[in-house]
């Protein structure tokens, strides 16, 4: 299935307890493919059994919220364990995009880069070889969506609806500003 080739085989057998483990993760993602793949590539490599217990305590904390918001704690926990802020830094800025808007990887490149998210002062062609790598790993991570034979990339509507809500404090800090525009068209 989905989940197993996300995560391999040498992950799912590595201790005896984590297929289970598994099973409860997959069931948090509530047969959706884009919360399945993203859970899959995080958990992909890890082969402690803790790693896994606290992958579904981490989900837990979230239990009992409504329906159409049940899969945005497990992409928040794919969001939570990338590698480093800047890469954090670089998802919550394609939030900035319409739902579901195709963004031309170069456009993204220099939005980055003039944005000061990622330097480009002293080297620009290593800050944009960097930004490429970041926009693969998060194609690789399932946060963005690469189009167009590798062209462009889009922000699945469930990622940028999960990038909005840990940009609000997982929806508590509502009376503060951030972008989130309400109509297709600007």
């Amino acid at each position: 299935d989905l989940f197993c080739e996300k995560i391999g085989e040498v992950t799912l057998e590595s201790h005896r307890d984590i297929p289970e483990l598994a099973r409860m993760v997959v069931e948090r993602c509530r047969g959706s493919p884009l919360a399945v793949s993203a859970i899959g590539v995080t958990m992909a490599g890890k082969n402690l059994v803790q790693e896994w217990r606290d992958a579904i305590d981490a989900l837990a904390k979230f239990s009992g919220m409504e329906d159409e918001n049940e899969i945005l704690p497990v992409l928040k926990f794919s969001y939570d364990n990338l590698k480093d802020e800047r890469l954090k830094q670089c998802f919550q800025y394609c939030a900035l995009f319409q739902e579901d808007q195709v963004i031309f990887k170069d456009d993204l490149v220099e939005y980055w880069i003039d944005e000061g998210i990622v330097d480009g002062k002293e080297d620009r062609y290593r800050a944009e070889e960097e930004c490429y790598g970041i926009i693969s790993y998060l194609v690789h991570a399932c946060l963005l969506v690469e189009n167009n034979f590798g062209l462009i990339v889009t922000m699945p509507s469930l990622v940028r609806e999960t990038a909005l809500w840990v940009a609000s404090n997982l929806g508590e800090e509502k009376e503060h500003f951030f972008v989130k525009p309400q109509s297709k068209t600007w």
